[in-house]
């Protein structure tokens, strides 16, 4: 059986990836093909509706909030619990645990990535933009933040396609470098998935979102998710996550250090 701790360092792994696609992503028989997918009604990025999910959610500026996580990993899974805690264009941290104990504590600022493993006393401090060049991938706190208050990743500055259907939504961007497909509800315009995929490596990234409920009287957020992905280098994962306890606005504080005694991964 494999440990139960190795878990812990797969899901904080899986942090870094979440948003930049080098981990894993859509299992085949749950991803959208991209190239069978066609929109066929352009419109210009500026108008957009789907541009406009962003600041649905400027309302929020602090984020508490408390998590189950089961990860499916290389024929395995394991749940984990997980708090977070988010400052808006600021830091974003979280801790991961299991059996009430915690084997993972991650921070992300704008321009840092920092992560200690309890477990094997190491941890990681990377700039972004070095682990952005070491990936050749869009490795930025905006897109972590975007993955965490659901509202589409936008990796490309050329043109968006809609084409409205009764069922969703679906909105398409693509350049010499990326795929991403959006989908939204028709009657509330709530982003229900994400589909990325980078066509040079063919990574890709799936976020479903559902779930929907009202945080504080103020704007709809998804209170479940479901993440996978792909890469050839470490197959696949998924993850699906349940939040909970939600708190908005109200600041909490946020616990980060690095014992003098850790390795440097």
């Amino acid at each position: 059986m494999v440990s139960n701790f190795r878990y812990l360092k797969v899901i904080s792994g899986s942090l870094i990836l979440l948003l930049v696609l080098q981990s894993c992503s859509t299992f085949k028989k749950a991803a959208i093909p991209a190239e069978e997918i066609k929109a066929t009604r352009p419109t210009d990025t500026s108008s957009s509706a789907l541009l406009g999910l962003e600041h649905l959610s400027r309302s929020i500026n602090i984020l508490n909030a408390k998590a189950n996580v089961e990860i499916v990993f290389q024929g395995n899974d394991q749940d984990v619990k997980s708090q977070i805690r988010w400052i808006r264009d600021s830091v974003l941290w979280m801790n991961f645990s299991l059996i009430g104990i915690e084997g993972a504590r991650l921070k992300i600022t704008r321009d840092s990535f920092f992560m200690v493993d309890r477990i094997n006393k190491r941890y990681m401090a990377e700039p972004l933009a070095k682990m952005a060049d070491k990936y050749d991938l869009p490795i930025t706190f905006d897109n972590f933040q975007a993955i965490l208050l659901g509202y589409p990743v936008i990796l490309s500055k050329s043109e968006i396609t809609e084409e409205r259907k009764k069922e969703f939504n679906h909105f398409v961007q693509q350049d010499s470098s990326w795929r991403a497909d959006y989908y939204t509800n028709t009657q509330s315009l709530d982003l229900s998935k994400m589909n990325l995929r980078q066509k040079k490596s063919n990574h890709m990234l799936t976020h479903q979102l559902n779930e929907y409920k009202k945080l504080q009287g103020s704007v709809n957020f998804a209170f479940s998710r479901i993440i996978e992905f792909y890469s050839k280098q470490t197959g696949q994962a998924k993850l699906s996550i349940t939040l909970k306890d939600i708190t908005i606005n109200t600041p909490k504080e946020i616990k980060f250090s690095i014992p003098s005694s850790y390795e440097k991964m």
